[in-house]
C-alpha cells in the first residue's frame, strides 16, 4: 500500500499582512496596488487574494439571477468586496453582500450597514478556520444567510446560522431565504454548467 503525500499550497499574502495599525490609520490608509484585499482584525491587517478574473462569470450568474428578484427592482445591489464592519473593531470585505437601497444610501452619507446576506467564493487559497471565523463574525454581525460558493467542487453551502448547513450540486436548488425568498437558483445555473 502506498503513502501518498499531499503537497500544501503556499497561502499568498499580501505586502501588508500582519501590519499592526490604529483603526483610524486603517480608515485612511491606502495600500500599493496589489492583487490583495486587507481585512482589518482588531488593529492588525489581514490579507487575502482578491477576486480572479475566472470567477468573474459566477458571479455574472449571480448577478443575473439576482435582478429577477423583487429587492432588485426596489433598489437593492448585490456589491462585491465593500467594507462590511462586523465589530467596532473588526472590517471584512465579503466577495459579494446585498444591501438594500436604503443601506446604500446610508452608507453614502458615511453608515456602517450589515448586509443581510454575503456571499463568499471560496478558493484554493481560503483557510478553513479563517473562513469560518468570518462565518461566525457575520451572524454575530446580523447576516442571516452566507453562501460558500465553492467553484473546484461545483457545490454551495447555504448557511442560515454558524449551525445549519445545506450543501447543495447539481440541480439542487438554492436560496437566499429568509432574506430574498424570490432568490432560488439550482446550483447548476450559479456554474453554467
Amino acid at each position: 500500500m502506498e503513502t501518498e503525500l499531499i503537497e500544501e499550497k503556499a497561502i499568498p499574502k499580501g505586502t501588508y499582512d500582519g501590519l499592526t495599525m490604529s483603526k483610524d490609520d486603517f480608515l485612511t490608509w491606502r495600500p500599493d496596488d496589489e492583487p490583495f484585499v486587507y481585512e482589518f482584525n482588531d488593529g492588525v491587517i489581514e490579507s487575502k487574494p482578491g477576486m480572479k478574473q475566472n470567477e468573474a462569470k459566477i458571479v455574472k450568474r449571480i448577478v443575473r439571477i439576482f435582478q429577477d428578484t423583487t429587492a432588485y427592482i426596489q433598489g437593492a445591489e448585490l456589491l462585491t468586496e465593500f467594507d462590511c464592519w462586523v465589530t467596532e473593531r473588526q472590517m471584512r470585505r465579503p466577495d459579494m453582500a446585498l444591501y438594500t437601497n436604503q443601506q446604500i444610501d446610508r452608507m453614502g452619507e458615511g453608515e456602517r450597514e450589515i448586509p443581510a446576506f454575503v456571499i463568499e467564493i471560496i478558493s484554493e487559497y481560503d483557510e478553513f478556520g479563517q473562513m469560518n471565523t468570518k462565518l461566525r463574525e457575520y451572524f454575530a454581525a446580523g447576516v442571516q444567510v452566507v453562501w460558500w460558493v465553492v467553484p473546484g467542487f461545483d457545490m454551495v453551502h447555504v448557511f442560515t446560522s454558524p449551525k445549519v448547513i445545506t450543501i447543495a450540486t447539481d440541480d439542487d436548488v438554492i436560496s437566499a431565504m429568509p432574506v430574498l425568498p424570490d432568490f432560488k437558483a439550482t446550483v447548476r445555473d450559479v456554474f453554467g454548467r
